[in-house]
């Protein structure tokens, strides 16, 4: 396993390099162009300028040039494209455009979009989204991919963002082409994603594995005595894992935790197998939880689910008390926009009925969610209010659980380290501290799509919060691709980089079967169980590289010595057998024979 990954990322590294200016790659036949403009630039005028400029030696005559002055969203900035006829599920398209950085401020001298299809109005589902960089020279850009549902004609649009950063640059051919069911994007020409620190010798591997080593292990001694008291020596003992300490978990639904339907049981063996934390993805937000959600949602299925974890001896996060925008609001709060004080003491109940009907079922809850984006509560009653909502909840809540801010952008954020995103989070982190609020923990949800963080850049953002002393969580880790070599491949990354990490105390996939998943190509399972190679990722290193069973000897001192992953274990010897914890401290047991 090892060496096919060290394969695959040398082949991925060799089939990125950039084509030379002006030469594009011929395209299989059979292709249809569906659209081919010059994208309508659509943004604020503070923030952003276009203009066409004319090119030489390309396939088109005409580039549109873009200079983005003042940072925000990505979509802040936006060239769109509209597609004019109708998309069919299974049908596979080519996006294929041209870019080159004229200014920018990364210290890669690369420009960064992201290109998205998508539809074209709320909720602009985006069936593909990557993104892609270029420097000074001309880069084609060749994106195949298939799409999951249908779109009537002028019901979807190529969507290029790049307003999260500082940048000026140029862009055209752009073109979207469709091959039909006859080709799948396998066999079409691509450009491969790539990231700085993906080389197999990168000195951040190193570095990362000598911090797992240091933090993530601990010691036990085993004295194997005979009948008499006295030390054995040569005596074999066998010490197996049992449990991680660490939290690997993942998003899971609380009707198929509790379904009878066949895939139901698959869903649990899987859940069993694989992971030790979970959060229930949608079923305690208040919408759900208030039955507004429809019969697929309960408060009963929820709280029987939240038993069923504890039974067996799951952590569980509660996801989330407070998510304080309108749009993810109830019916019964967004009713009160009129009557601030109203709202006021509906959050507060809200707070004190699933802290009051969950206590000893969660041990993190996310107090806030997504403050960058989600206001419209704070703009209404004043900063003071998110305050007010974590000492709330520490008053209905055990002192065991800890409460979180949740965020995402943070981690994810293609590379950049200083987005608006980023600062807002950090100064929302100290608002709460400064007022005493009884902020516990930070979650990181770590969303990627086709544009990976490095992991010295990765690094590097996870130090900035860890300044805060608090445990950071990674709450949502998934990567919408459908380039599964690259998905595989930046999963062992990331969360190498974040085992890695002193700050970091867990790690939670958002959903694992394709069957039961926000973005359906972000899974670890097909639909019909089959594995992806990022689940291979997965078991390797959570439950092999990072996993300790062995057997050891004792020497003439009747002790056998282990440093093994931290968490619980079963220790066998001469017949008998035990069961310890290896933790923060060494850790010294006995075994009579």
């Amino acid at each position: 396993m090892k060496v096919m990954y060290w394969i695959l990322l040398l082949i991925v590294v060799f089939c990125a390099l950039p084509m030379h200016a002006g030469e594009a790659t011929a395209l299989p036949a059979g292709g249809r162009l569906l659209s081919a403009a010059i994208p309508t630039l659509r943004s604020a005028a503070e923030r952003a300028s276009s203009s066409t400029v004319a090119v030489e030696g390309l396939p088109f005559a005409q580039a549109l040039r873009i200079s983005v002055r003042q940072a925000g969203q990505p979509w802040d900035v936006e060239g769109k494209m509209p597609v004019p006829v109708a998309l069919t599920t299974g049908e596979t398209l080519l996006i294929k455009l041209w870019l080159r950085a004229v200014r920018t401020r990364a210290e890669s001298g690369d420009v960064t979009i992201g290109v998205n299809l998508q539809k074209a109005g709320p909720d602009w589902y985006k069936p593909f989204s990557q993104g892609v960089s270029a420097n000074r020279d001309w880069r084609e850009v060749l994106l195949p991919f298939t799409i999951d549902r249908d779109f009537p004609a002028a019901g979807a649009e190529l969507a290029l963002h790049l307003g999260d950063r500082e940048q000026e640059l140029e862009l055209g051919g752009v073109e979207l082409w469709s091959f039909g069911t006859t080709l799948k994007p396998a066999q079409l020409p691509r450009m491969r994603i790539t990231w700085a620190g993906m080389e197999p010798d990168a000195p951040w591997r190193a570095e990362a594995e000598a911090r797992i080593e240091r933090l993530r292990k601990g010691d036990l001694a085993v004295r194997v005595l005979d009948a008499a008291g006295k030390p054995v020596a040569g005596a074999a003992v066998r010490v197996r894992q049992l449990r991680h300490a660490f939290p690997f978990g993942t998003a899971a639904t609380a009707g198929r935790i509790m379904g009878t339907q066949p895939d139901d049981e698959t869903y649990r063996r899987h859940l069993r197998e694989l992971f030790n934390a979970v959060v229930l993805e949608n079923d305690l937000k208040w919408g759900a939880w208030a039955g507004e959600w429809g019969p697929r949602h309960g408060r009963a299925q929820t709280l029987a689910a939240l038993g069923w974890l504890r039974e067996h001896d799951y952590l569980v996060r509660g996801h989330v008390l407070v998510w304080p925008s309108w749009r993810n609001l109830p019916k019964l709060a967004q009713a009160l926009k009129a009557d601030p004080a109203a709202l006021r003491q509906a959050i507060l109940a809200r707070i004190d009925d699933a802290a009051g009907a969950t206590a000893g079922l969660a041990q993190h809850w996310d107090v806030l969610n997504e403050p960058f984006d989600n206001h419209d509560v704070m703009d209404l009653c004043g900063r003071e209010v998110m305050v007010e909502w974590f000492t709330r909840a520490r008053e209905r809540l055990p002192a065991d659980c800890r409460l979180f801010i949740n965020d995402y952008g943070i981690v994810a954020a293609g590379g950049a380290t200083d987005t608006p995103h980023q600062r807002h989070y950090a100064e929302t982190i100290r608002f709460l501290l400064d007022q005493g609020a009884p902020l516990e923990g930070i979650g990181v949800q770590s969303h990627f799509g086709g544009q990976p963080t490095p992991p010295v850049t990765a690094l590097a953002i996870l130090d900035r919060f860890a300044d805060f002393k608090l445990p950071i969580v990674v709450t949502e880790f998934d990567i919408n691709t459908q380039d599964e070599d690259y998905q595989a491949a930046y999963t062992r990354d990331y969360l190498t980089l974040c085992f890695s990490h002193p700050a970091i105390s867990g790690f939670l996939m958002w959903g694992f079967w394709e069957g039961a998943h926000w973005m359906p190509q972000a899974a670890m399972l097909r639909k019909d169980w089959s594995e992806k190679p990022n689940l291979a990722v997965w078991r390797e290193l959570v439950l092999r590289r990072w996993w300790t069973d062995l057997t050891v000897h004792t020497d003439a001192d009747g002790v056998a010595r282990v440093r093994g992953f931290k968490g619980a274990y079963s220790v066998e010897a001469g017949g008998r057998t035990t069961t310890t914890t290896i933790g923060d401290q060494p850790v010294n047991i006995a075994l009579q024979r």
